[in-house]
């Protein structure tokens, strides 16, 4: 399995080199991923994570396509893009997009508040 899937991110490798670009999908996803108000360029960890260690050793060009959630998924299902960070795997995405056999990372879900005494009173009330 793993040399098919080698094999596959090979080719993918290749046609990202042939067209010397990648088209990334982006939405809103502060603070991974933002587009700034003022020059429209887009910025986080994220876009820093895959122009860092995808677009830079590829020596490719980046080519960003921000959009509202629904139409970045859209446009990556129909293939108007090519890459897509941050997308939950579902049955119904797996039979279109590719997902690695393992996470990049794993995330849950989390609610940090500040240390006010009757937030953690009311938080562990919630608990029980």
């Amino acid at each position: 399995m793993r040399i098919i899937f080698s094999l596959v991110f090979f080719l993918f490798v290749i046609s990202l080199k042939a067209e010397n670009s990648i088209v990334i999908g982006s939405y809103e996803l502060k603070p991974h991923l933002l587009q700034s108000t003022a020059d429209k360029k887009i910025h986080g960890a994220l876009y820093e994570f895959l122009e860092n260690e995808i677009v830079k050793p590829l020596k490719i060009k980046s080519i960003w396509s921000f959009h509202p959630f629904s139409r970045a998924v859209t446009e990556l299902e129909i293939g108007k893009i090519q890459m897509l960070g941050f997308l939950a795997k579902t049955p119904e995405r797996e039979l279109l997009l590719e997902y690695p056999k393992s996470p990049t990372f794993t995330t849950y879900a989390a609610i940090i508040v500040k240390k006010i005494p009757i937030l953690i009173y009311l938080w562990e009330a919630l608990k029980d």
